[in-house]
């Protein structure tokens, strides 16, 4: 019980890094093509509410 516990806690933290990552990628992608970040940020602010 306490390893299947721990297992998905951690299972957690992993998908929500990878969701940070990946909304990282997406704003410095967005950046470097001329695209205002802090626009782009207060979007995902609103939208992704999974982290």
């Amino acid at each position: 019980m306490y390893l299947t516990h721990t297992i998905s806690s951690d299972a957690e933290i992993i998908n929500k890094l990878g969701i940070i990552r990946g909304l990282i990628q997406r704003l410095v992608k967005l950046e470097l093509a001329g695209v205002e970040s802090n626009e782009l940020i207060e979007g995902h602010r609103i939208q992704d509410k999974r982290i």
